[in-house]
């Protein structure tokens, strides 16, 4: 399976526990919980790449992390 967010690349992603993926690249993993009462949570997790900063300087790879609400 793949993943795309927004207009990045797209990630191939494997199944890593119960719903757990995790992108072979090692920069993405999505968690889906389906909740008994038919609501889903989640969260995602995934490398961003570095900005460039105004000083021109190299910016690093950041982390972001992203919760699904509750529906």
């Amino acid at each position: 399976m793949y993943a795309r967010i927004g207009k990045q690349e797209e990630h191939r992603i494997v199944g890593a526990g119960k719903n757990v993926f995790v992108a072979l690249n090692r920069k993405l993993k999505l968690r889906i919980e389906h909740r008994r009462d038919g609501s889903i949570k989640g969260e995602l997790v995934m490398v961003v790449p570095g900005r460039v900063p105004p000083d021109g300087s190299i910016g690093g790879e950041e982390v972001a992390a992203l919760q699904f609400p509750q529906r």
